[in-house]
């Protein structure tokens, strides 16, 4: 990649997107910041992302929001990763028709995050 990955942050609470934000800033990703899921979908019709992740949205773990995302030109094959505050593993993933969607613990720490999103970014095809 010629620049640094573009993220888009989507997270309402203030103090989990700081120390967000500033882990992923150090690791030389660009951040975009909604706080909610159609403030998001109007920036990624303007400014796709190399990866998102999101809060988890209402009751539905967030998957109308990930469906939303993935009918947009260009965002099938985003890596879509939800913050969630479920007592389950660090991360865990859902496979879908569009490859995966990851969720982490909000816990989990930021060194969790960077590791799998490295990881999805590596994985995530070029020239999108």
């Amino acid at each position: 990649r010629a620049e640094s990955p573009r993220i888009l942050l989507v997270e309402k609470n203030p103090q989990l997107f700081a120390d967000l934000s500033a882990a992923l800033v150090e690791a030389n990703y660009q951040i975009c910041h909604c706080r909610d899921a159609e403030e998001a979908l109007d920036l990624i019709g303007r400014q796709p992302p190399d990866a998102i992740i999101s809060d988890v949205f209402g009751e539905h773990s967030g998957g109308e929001f990930r469906e939303r995302v993935k009918q947009r030109p260009g965002m099938k094959d985003v890596p879509v990763m939800f913050l969630t505050p479920a007592q389950a593993p660090d991360i865990f993933l859902r496979h879908d028709d569009h490859g995966g969607t990851y969720y982490l613990r909000k816990s989990c720490g930021p060194e969790v995050l960077l590791r799998l999103l490295e990881r999805v970014l590596d994985f995530a095809p070029v020239g999108r």
